[in-house]
């Protein structure tokens, strides 16, 4: 039993490559590979719509080219194993590919210990690192998504997010005005707001930047709701998560959502905000001379 590792982007790779295998070597077996996140894959109970960072492979809906009858199986691969197996294969074989192909690539290592002397497991490479070169390969970008450990010793690196929430702050609802909500922000010195729905969950975050962003589209925020204006990648993370992990996130994003883990019947509900003002004066108040410290590394 041989066996072919392809990703699943719209799917063509997939359909092309598995018709003719099918045709010309019919006990081959087809393994399609997909980022969790995505819902391409079949059953659907293994896949969940979310977010996911590695691009060129998934989606949020099923392309009509592709066709799923040619597979024999779908794996499911974390975004943290697609990157840091990326980064290996660029760092031991000299293969400069992109993070799908380190989603594959996982799936391969996995599959072929299954396989029998003499038998072949191929693995599709689909694309190069031209367009990667400030993403996976940067270890900041990397630490500030948890993918990688930081070797820094800092005094407050360990503690937990949820020592900075003071309570949930300002909120929104989708269907206020956009009006109103400017007006909160302003009053408020705030950059962002989260937009909650009625059970507490997050929607997403609405700010001066989606707002303007919104106007060179066309729209008009006094005649909008914060629906309209809705930025949906926003980083949420548990309140567990370390100190270190968030103020690497707030380096490129206004806000960070801190909210409880999500169980089977019941949404991820919102804690509250951190930004970096809220970082700025808990390591400053808690360790005025922190500078000092002896764990302190320049």
């Amino acid at each position: 039993m041989d066996m072919m590792i392809i990703g699943t982007g719209t799917g063509g790779a997939l359909t092309g490559i598995g018709r003719k295998l099918k045709e010309k070597c019919p006990k081959c077996q087809i393994i399609a590979i997909d980022p969790e996140g995505s819902i391409m894959a079949h059953p659907d109970d293994l896949s969940t719509k979310k977010f996911f960072e590695v691009e060129g492979i998934g989606h949020d809906f099923v392309p009509t080219v592709c066709d799923s009858s040619v597979v024999d199986q779908w794996v499911k691969v974390s975004d943290k194993d697609t990157m840091l197996m990326a980064r290996r294969m660029v760092k031991e074989e000299g293969l400069l590919c992109g993070g799908s192909s380190g989603t594959n690539m996982v799936a391969a290592l996995k599959l072929a210990k299954d396989l029998k002397p003499n038998q072949k497991c191929v693995v599709l490479l689909p694309d190069g690192i031209r367009n990667y070169m400030t993403k996976f390969l940067s270890d900041q970008w990397m630490l500030e998504r948890g993918y990688l450990e930081s070797d820094k010793q800092l005094w407050w690196e360990d503690i937990p997010v949820s020592k900075l929430i003071g309570g949930l702050g300002e909120t929104v609802k989708p269907t206020m005005s956009c009006t109103e909500a400017m007006l909160t922000m302003k009053t408020s010195g705030l950059s962002a707001i989260p937009v909650l729905l009625e059970d507490g969950s997050v929607k997403g975050l609405i700010s001066q930047e989606t707002i303007l962003n919104g106007i060179l589209e066309g729209k008009c925020p006094t005649k909008s709701n914060v629906g309209d204006f809705l930025y949906t990648q926003h980083r949420t993370v548990k309140s567990d998560a370390k100190l270190s992990f968030v103020s690497r996130i707030l380096q490129h994003e206004p806000l960070v959502l801190v909210v409880t883990g999500a169980t089977q019947d019941q949404k991820e509900i919102f804690l509250g905000t951190i930004s970096k003002m809220d970082v700025i004066q808990f390591v400053s108040e808690k360790n005025p001379a922190w500078e000092f410290s002896p764990r302190w590394k320049c």
